[in-house]
């Protein structure tokens, strides 16, 4: 619904096109980390964030999840755990079969179960 709601379509009719710089993955009050980004060498897909543990919500053994999309393909692979919010740092493997096309890659925070932050577009890298 959120998605719907927020213009995260572009383009018109056959050529319509999701925006994933605006799509939400998740919702939830867990803060994010500061700074996070995601660089990609190969199919290895590398990922650095500030721990801001401490401050709001954000408690150090919070874990990333990370969400990559190949539009191209249609396919997603997720890790629920690549780290937690005090590594400052992770990696996650993926396909080969990817190698040369495009993938947007989104970082989640999530606490147990059911707690998560809000989900944020990292980036759309070439691989």
């Amino acid at each position: 619904g959120y998605n719907l709601n927020h213009n995260v379509l572009t383009g018109e009719g056959q050529n319509r096109e999701v925006d994933a710089s605006k799509t939400y993955l998740a919702e939830g009050r867990i803060d994010l980390p500061y700074s996070p980004s995601a660089t990609a060498d190969g199919t290895t897909l590398s990922l650095t964030w500030a721990d801001n543990s401490g401050m709001g919500d954000a408690q150090a053994d919070d874990k990333v999840m990370v969400a990559a999309l190949n539009g191209m393909k249609g396919q997603a692979i997720t890790n629920v755990e690549v780290a937690t919010r005090a590594d400052r740092n992770g990696t996650m493997q993926l396909p080969s079969a990817w190698t040369g096309d495009n993938v947007d890659v989104w970082m989640v925070m999530r606490r147990g179960e059911y707690d998560c932050s809000n989900s944020t577009h990292l980036a759309t890298l070439p691989l």
